[in-house]
């Protein structure tokens, strides 16, 4: 599908914020995306709506109003239960076509990874993936999408200029939610969609829950982090070691998690999470901007490199020039000895 044919840039108006659940509540990364999406819709004199594919528009509206949407726009489906991926990118495609959004916003999670592309496919729109800023350029009005690009090295400015609507996914902790203290009414609008989930080529069979709380690292308030300098798998339970004494986490870069030394649910940075403890202790990290703008934001960063020239001592609070590998268990027996004393 593309754009309707009479259809001009023009005619497209509003900020849409795709609303997430996970665990029967409302996603954190949608109030942050509400937040965000109230301060594009002042710039753009237009009005925020939040798109809630499922039930609990009614329960939801009070929420969403205070975090930033105007209007709530709920669509239920009878035989729909979870997520369907082609239940997804149909409606909003239909929905768009009808009512034309000049911005989507979604949240860089799994689902929304996995249906933004084939809804900016059929939509014949562009899509900057895990943006890291959003703004609005004066002159134009399109939408400014800030991301990492070429390994890192520098920072793109990525505006969609001929087609509508602007589509862009952003992970959770980039942007902080924001209270509107006089927030209007909210309007709630719902309607029902049929979808024959049956003649879908795939579907939902079950979801499973991934075994371990302890790897939630996106609310921990002391991670150890660690790269590549790491050197192995084996390696990274030195990190366990030195987080179990000082009731930290373990995380790592993508390059540790492509490589399988931790999991993939584990991994800070641009396509991981965005983290802000109070303490981060990154191992053996370079520093590459892919990894700290997951980062950057934490309280105090303590660094542990073998190279002096490391990216990552640019950001650090404490920066210690050592072979991360003899460093760590010095670090772990001074701990103990310290507890002991």
């Amino acid at each position: 599908m593309n754009m309707q044919p009479n259809a001009k840039l023009e005619d497209y108006s509003g900020v849409w914020v795709v609303v997430e659940r996970s665990e029967s509540e409302i996603d954190p990364v949608v109030l942050e995306l509400l937040g965000k999406a109230w301060d594009l819709a002042k710039k753009r004199n237009t009005s925020v709506t939040a798109v809630i594919l499922g039930k609990h528009a009614d329960q939801e509206s009070k929420k969403l109003g205070i975090h930033g949407a105007d209007n709530i726009l709920g669509v239920h489906c009878p035989d729909v239960q979870d997520y369907e991926q082609e239940f997804y990118t149909r409606v909003l495609t239909e929905l768009v076509h009808e009512r034309k959004p000049e911005i989507i916003l979604i949240g860089a999670t799994p689902q929304g990874r996995d249906y933004a592309p084939r809804l900016s496919k059929r939509l014949n729109t562009g899509l900057t993936a895990d943006c890291t800023g959003l703004d609005i350029e004066e002159t134009t009005g399109n939408l400014l999408q800030e991301c990492p690009t070429y390994g890192g090295n520098i920072m793109a400015i990525i505006q969609t200029v001929s087609s509508r609507p602007q589509m862009a996914t952003v992970a959770r902790g980039v942007f902080k939610p924001k209270i509107r203290t006089k927030a209007s009414k909210v309007k709630v609008e719902k309607i029902t969609y049929c979808f024959d989930a049956t003649r879908e080529r795939a579907s939902t069979v079950d979801i499973i829950e991934q075994d371990g709380e302890t790897r939630d690292v996106r609310d921990a308030e002391i991670l150890v982090a660690g790269g590549r300098g790491m050197e192995s798998s084996e390696n990274f339970g030195l990190l366990e070691e030195l987080a179990r004494e000082i009731g930290g986490k373990v995380a790592g870069t993508r390059s540790a998690c492509d490589l399988g030394w931790i999991e993939k649910n584990c991994q800070v940075g641009q396509t991981g999470h965005v983290v802000k403890p109070r303490l981060y202790i990154a191992c053996g990290i370079s520093g590459a901007i892919q990894h700290t703008i997951g980062m950057q934001d934490s309280e105090h960063i303590i660094a542990i490199n073998k190279d002096p020239e490391a990216r990552i001592f640019s950001i650090a609070d404490t920066c210690i020039v050592a072979d991360v590998l003899e460093f760590i268990p010095a670090f772990i027996n001074a701990i103990k000895r310290f507890r002991n004393s």
